[in-house]
C-alpha cells in the first residue's frame, strides 16, 4: 500500500550546499575583479600603437610596424598575470620627466578603452606604461591612464604588480625585436 521511502542520502544535501557556496565565491570575486570574466585573462582593446622609450630614445611602433605584434602579445600575456594592486600611482610629471625620457619603457595606446581581465580590478583604460627599468620599475608596476575630456592623461593611482618574470618576458621580447 504505502511505498518505502529512502532516507535522502548525505550527497543530495552537500552537492547543492557547494554550488552555492560556488557561486558565492565566483560572484565575490567577480564583483571585486570588476569583471566577470576575470578567469579568461587577456586584454581587451585593440592597440594603436606601441612606443618604446629608451634611456632618452622613442620608437614609435605601428601596427604592421618591427616587433608590433610580438610586443603586443607578450605584453597582453603577462599584463593579466597581477600579483598584487598596491595603492602606488604616477603622475604626469613622473611619466614625462622620468619614464618616457631616462627609463627603459613600454606604452601602449589604445584605439578603444582597454581592460585587463585579472582578478584585480585595474579598470578601463586609454593607454598604459610599463617601466622597464629605473626606480620605478622596481616593483615590477605597471600604469594606466585614460584620456579626460580635455585630452589630459590621467595617471590612475592603482598600480598592479606583476611576477619579475613576466616584467622579463617583456623586456626579451623588446630587444629581440632590436629596440
Amino acid at each position: 500500500m504505502f511505498d518505502e521511502q529512502k532516507p535522502a542520502g548525505c550527497w543530495q544535501a552537500i552537492v547543492p550546499i557547494l554550488m552555492i557556496g560556488l557561486l558565492v565565491v565566483y560572484g565575490a570575486v567577480a564583483v571585486g575583479a570588476g569583471d566577470p570574466f576575470f578567469f579568461i585573462g587577456g586584454v581587451s582593446g585593440e592597440v594603436s600603437e606601441a612606443i618604446v622609450y629608451d634611456h632618452g630614445r622613442m620608437y614609435v611602433i605601428k601596427p604592421g610596424g618591427k616587433g608590433f605584434d610580438q610586443i603586443v602579445k607578450t605584453a597582453h600575456e603577462q599584463l593579466p598575470k597581477v600579483v598584487a594592486s598596491p595603492l602606488i600611482g604616477t603622475s604626469n610629471v613622473t611619466v614625462d620627466g622620468t619614464i618616457r625620457k631616462k627609463n627603459l619603457a613600454l606604452e601602449l595606446r589604445y584605439k578603444s578603452k582597454g581592460f585587463v581581465h585579472s582578478n584585480y580590478n585595474i579598470g578601463s583604460f586609454d593607454r598604459l606604461i610599463i617601466p622597464l627599468d629605473g626606480v620605478e620599475a622596481q616593483d615590477n608596476v605597471y600604469f594606466t591612464a585614460y584620456i579626460d575630456l580635455d585630452k589630459n592623461e590621467v595617471w590612475v593611482a592603482k598600480a598592479p604588480q606583476l611576477q619579475t618574470e613576466s616584467m622579463d618576458r617583456i623586456r626579451k621580447v623588446i630587444n629581440d625585436a632590436g629596440y
